[in-house]
C-alpha cells in the first residue's frame, strides 16, 4: 500500500542542517507507515551521506553531479506516496502539522480537487480557501508559490506534467508546476497555517537576488497569460512586500549575506520606473533608516 505522504528533502552540502531536519521529523509521532521520507543529495562534498545513513527509514539517492534545481523534479519522481510534498532542508515542522497534512491527504477527492498546504502569508492566515483557476490562485498566494515548501501535489498529478524542467533556469519550476496544475480543469484547495520554521542560517542566498525575483519571477508570471490587472498587481505587492522588506533587511543587518545585489538598482528601474508607489517606497525605507540611524 502506498503512503499517504511523501516528504521530499533536496539537499546540497548542509549536513548538519540536514541532520536537526531529518532528526525532527522521524521523531515526530505522525511520521509512521503513512509517511515517506526521501533525500536527494545534489552531489554534496560535506559527510550528508552519513548523516543520512543514521536514518534507515530515510530512503536517500545521490546525484553523480550537482543538476541545482532539476534535483526537485528527479528527487519528486523518486516519491511513491499518494501526495508528494517538497520539503527544504532547512524546515522544522511544528507540533502536530504533519498529522494535520496526512489528515486533509485523508479527506480531499483528489479526483475532484488539486490540494496545497500553504505557510501563513501577507493574504491569508490561517484559513482555508478554494479557488477555481490559476488567476484567483495567484491573488491569494501571490508570490508564496517561490516557497519551495508550499509545493505540493498528487502523485499522478505531478507524474502527468510534461516538459516538466522547461523552466529550470528560473529557479522557480515549483512555480511553474504550481500554476499548470492549476489549470487542469480542477479547483485548487489551499490550507494556510503556520506549518513550520526555518533554520536560521549564517550563510544564506548564494544567487542574484533582484534577478531571481524582479526578472525570473516576474517573467516567469508573465508568460501564463495572467490578465494586465493580476500581473499589475502581482508587480506591486512583490514590491510592497517582498523587495522593500528584503532591501531593508540587507542595509540594517549586521550579518552578511551572501545574495548577490549586483546591478539592483538597473533592475528595479527597468520594471518599475514609471510606477509612483516605487519612488514613495524608497522614500520611506529611507526615511525608516535616517531614523535608526539618529536613534
Amino acid at each position: 500500500m502506498a503512503p499517504v505522504l511523501t516528504l521530499a528533502i533536496p539537499t546540497y552540502n548542509r549536513a548538519d542542517v540536514l541532520n536537526e531536519t531529518l532528526r525532527r521529523i522521524v521523531n515526530d509521532p505522525a511520521c509512521d507507515e503513512r509517511v515517506e521520507i526521501i533525500v536527494s543529495d545534489n552531489c554534496s562534498t560535506d559527510h550528508t551521506a552519513q548523516v543520512v545513513a543514521g536514518y534507515p527509514s530515510v530512503k536517500y539517492y545521490r546525484n553523480e553531479e550537482n543538476i541545482r534545481d532539476a534535483n526537485f523534479t528527479r528527487l519528486l519522481g523518486y516519491g511513491t506516496g499518494v501526495y508528494l510534498k517538497l520539503v527544504n532542508d532547512t524546515v522544522r515542522f511544528e507540533a502536530g502539522k504533519i498529522e494535520k497534512m496526512i489528515t486533509v491527504i485523508l479527506q480531499t477527492d483528489r479526483s475532484k480537487n488539486n490540494l496545497l498546504f500553504y505557510e501563513d502569508c501577507f493574504v491569508n492566515r490561517g484559513r482555508r480557501i478554494e479557488v477555481a483557476d490559476r488567476e484567483e490562485l495567484l491573488k491569494q498566494v501571490s508570490f508564496y508559490t517561490t516557497w519551495t515548501a508550499n509545493f505540493g501535489a498528487w502523485r499522478d498529478d505531478f507524474m502527468a506534467l510534461e516538459e516538466k524542467d522547461r523552466y529550470v533556469s528560473t529557479q522557480f519550476l515549483q512555480v511553474d508546476w504550481t500554476y499548470r496544475l492549476a489549470s487542469n480543469g480542477k479547483p485548487t484547495i489551499v490550507v494556510f497555517d503556520h506549518y513550520f520554521c526555518i533554520a536560521d542560517l549564517k550563510n544564506k542566498g548564494g544567487y542574484n537576488f533582484y534577478d531571481t525575483f524582479v526578472n525570473k519571477y516576474l517573467g516567469l508570471i508573465y508568460s501564463f497569460g495572467f490578465s494586465a490587472a493580476k500581473l499589475e498587481l502581482e508587480k506591486y505587492r512583490l514590491f510592497r512586500h517582498f523587495l522593500l522588506y528584503n532591501m531593508y533587511s540587507f542595509y540594517v543587518s549586521k550579518e552578511k549575506f551572501s545574495f548577490s545585489t549586483d546591478g539592483r538598482w538597473s533592475i528595479l528601474l527597468r520594471k518599475y520606473w514609471y510606477e509612483p508607489y516605487f519612488y514613495l517606497g524608497l522614500l520611506i525605507m529611507y526615511i525608516k533608516l535616517w531614523c535608526k540611524k539618529e536613534n
